[in-house]
């Protein structure tokens, strides 16, 4: 932010002057008449209301000011804090300052003008009790860029509480939350594209505590780190469009920070995919979009790391690359802000890798476009302008805002998606949390700022209700242009009338104002949530008693003793399980840290409901497992009463007696009430006849 400075005041001098009559004479003559002597008259004086309004001895932007009294105005402080009032006349006024969030000293001063041009100045403060962190950041070394400064855990993930400055020297961050924190880092950004590398100069202190005060003389001295041995990637995939083909592959990181320098892409229609001219990729993307015709190809991918490559991955092929194969075509319109400059891409993503895009080489500003080859399902659409021509959706390019966006709901219907791309450099979104354990609940605001045209260097929340503000936002981890902050809001529920205020900075110098608005705050909760008493549980629920317009599902489970996240599902799709899901079993997606809950190990367990605009009620409730899962494959018989899940396929035969709890995918021979072979899938009952 910018530091204090002062309007200048403006005098306005008046001239007072005389009109003398004249008239002639008789004689022609020129002739004093006393007669007709013409009066004075004296234009009003005029005076202003000037001033600064600062918060933390920083000039605050965007302050409502309003003028009261003998005069009414209102107007909002410039970048640099000002406000003035002019061509007012002597009289008594009042000024008033407001912005979500602050208090002010004064609040509301009355200001007598007499004679002469008044100033008054403002302090704000937050209402919520905020508190800062500051300190210097030091470097010796040879390289140079933007630094990010924030609060980690002991894995390196970031909280939500950092900064930026442009170089090494004086930082603060505002908005910090009372707490212990596990480390201040603070990192160098060599490569000025966002990235948080593992080659990046770093340095951290330890066990950082905001309790009462802001914390002051937080120096850290950064220094470079030892070169990293590029890895292997993993992950390829390749998604097949006509005449393009989507690469993807996982970012190889350590301690939340990408290894690589770049990404180097082989391909060709050989099966060493060695006939066509690699690709490199900067570590800042993990996707590319490969122009080819529609053929067979073979791919694979090294790392490049302290300028060695690594190994390369195996190959995935041969991928043919083609539209799909599925029965229904989704059409429609692209509008964009501005004119083309380069290619248009134009896609779907229905999640776990799942894509369908087209290109378009030569696209108007109002553009048609059709994607053949698509399956059933749920998708979202996507699409950017790639005006840069270098087959990566980044700064410069002109892309669709996705918040809010409703699915592309496809079953055998063809349907029509139009897209509007934005202008905007950047995004900026809250959403809310609602949720409830037991007798206890609470509300958390999740803010979000991701880069669109420009390449967001710095985020803040500037004013809202609620939080502590100003609020620094802190850079996320693996995104290139991204920045978060969650806010726990305690019993205090927000409102639909709140908004808040982002300010964004850019690496290419510019910066932009943007509002958000609290969209909803769900209280559709799912209803009736449950869990087997297995270390492999089912769990289920029932659909939301008043649910939105549009909703899917979410699992999360935590260990009630250490709070570690275990699993969260579904990761990677952009609307989580469907609405008319109402149970999965544990780890189905083979991305738990555990592929077994521990018997006798507390989990807390949530089943989230999420909207359109990512707002979210959690329903919570604890699992403590009490009985070993069956898994593998076996032939036996089950008797006495006892629960089973089968993870794999599995037969059972002889005797199943009593109470048995039958939960998979299951085949049963020649048990009681079924004859022949009978396969069952998911929660099966059977009780002895």
């Amino acid at each position: 932010m910018k530091s204090k400075s002062w309007a200048a005041i403006g005098i306005i001098l008046l001239s007072i002057f005389t009109l003398t009559a004249c008239s002639k004479g008789s004689d022609g003559d020129s002739a004093s008449s006393t007669g007709d002597s013409a009066s004075s008259t004296a234009a009003p004086a005029s005076y202003s209301i000037s001033g600064t309004v600062t918060v933390d001895g920083v000039a605050l932007q965007g302050v409502s000011i309003t003028l009261s009294g003998d005069s009414s105005a209102t107007m909002a402080t410039d970048a640099s804090g000002n406000y003035t009032f002019a061509n007012l006349s002597a009289g008594s006024y009042t000024v008033t300052p407001s912005l979500a969030g602050y208090a002010f000293s004064p609040s509301s001063p009355t200001i007598n003008i007499t004679d002469a041009n008044q100033s008054q100045d403002f302090t704000a403060a937050s209402v919520v009790a905020s508190y800062s962190i500051s300190g210097t950041i030091s470097y010796s070394g040879s390289h140079t860029g933007r630094i990010y400064v924030g609060l980690k855990n002991a894995n390196g993930s970031a909280i939500g509480h950092g900064t930026s400055i442009a170089s090494p020297g004086a930082f603060i961050i505002h908005g910090v939350i009372p707490g212990i924190y596990y480390k201040l880092s603070a990192e160098m950004d060599i490569r000025n594209d966002g990235t948080l590398n593992a080659d990046n100069p770093s340095g951290e202190i330890l066990t950082i505590t905001i309790t009462g005060a802001s914390l002051t003389n937080q120096n850290i001295t950064l220094t470079d780190p030892a070169s990293a041995a590029p890895v292997t990637p993993t992950g390829l995939h390749i998604n097949p469009g006509d005449g393009v083909a989507l690469i993807r592959w996982d970012n190889m990181t350590s301690n939340y920070k990408t290894i690589a320098e770049s990404y180097k892409i082989y391909w060709g229609t050989d099966v060493a995919a060695t006939s066509g001219t690699p690709v490199i990729v900067q570590a800042s993307h993990n996707m590319y979009l490969q122009s080819i015709a529609n053929g067979n190809y073979y791919f694979k991918i090294s790392a490049i790391a302290g300028g060695t490559e690594s190994a390369a991955s195996a190959v995935i092929g041969p991928v043919t690359i083609s539209a799909g194969t599925g029965v229904n075509t989704v059409s429609g319109t692209v509008t964009s802000p501005v004119t083309p400059s380069g290619p248009l891409y134009v896609g779907l993503y229905a999640g776990h890798g799942i894509y369908y895009i087209t290109k378009i080489t030569s696209a108007g500003a109002s553009q048609a476009y059709s994607i053949a080859g698509v399956p059933n399902g749920i998708y979202r659409a996507f699409a950017f302008l790639d005006q840069n021509n270098n087959c990566l959706p980044d700064s410069g390019d002109v892309m669709f805002d996705t918040s809010g966006a409703l699915p592309v709901v496809i079953n055998n219907n063809n349907p029509t998606a139009d897209i509007t791309l934005s202008s905007a450099g950047s995004r900026g979104n809250v959403a809310t949390e609602h949720w409830i354990y037991g007798s206890s609940s609470g509300y958390i605001l999740n803010f979000t700022v991701g880069g669109m045209m420009n390449l967001p260097a710095g985020a803040s929340i500037a004013s809202g209700q609620n939080i502590p503000v100003p609020l620094d936002m802190q850079k996320e981890n693996f995104s290139t242009g991204g920045f978060s902050c969650p806010v726990n809001l305690g019993t205090v529920s927000p409102s639909l009338t709140d908004s808040y205020r982002f300010d964004v900075s850019y690496y290419a110098g510019a910066a932009e104002q943007m509002t958000a608005p609290v969209t909803a705050v769900l209280d559709s909760f799912a209803q009736n949530p449950a869990a087997d008493a297995t270390n492999i549980p089912t769990f289920s629920w029932s659909a939301p008693a008043s649910p939105p317009a549009f909703y899917s599902y979410y699992i999360a489970v935590y260990d009630a003793t250490t709070g570690n996240l275990v699993w969260y599902y579904p990761g990677s799709t952009p609307f989580g399980m469907p609405s008319t899901q109402t149970s999965v079993l544990y780890n189905v997606d083979g991305t738990a840290s555990q592929s077994s809950l521990t018997i006798g190990t507390k989990y807390d367990v949530y089943v989230i409901v999420m909207d359109a605009y990512l707002n979210t009620a959690w329903y919570g409730f604890s699992d403590t497992p009490t009985t070993a899962a069956y898994s593998g494959s076996s032939d036996e018989g089950v008797e006495g009463s006892s629960s089973i899940v089968v993870t794999g396929s599995t037969s059972l035969s002889g005797v199943v007696s009593t109470s048995t709890t039958l939960t998979g995918s299951v085949s049963i021979n020649n048990n009681i009430g079924v004859s022949g072979s009978t396969t069952i899938s998911g929660t099966v009952n059977i009780t002895a006849h």
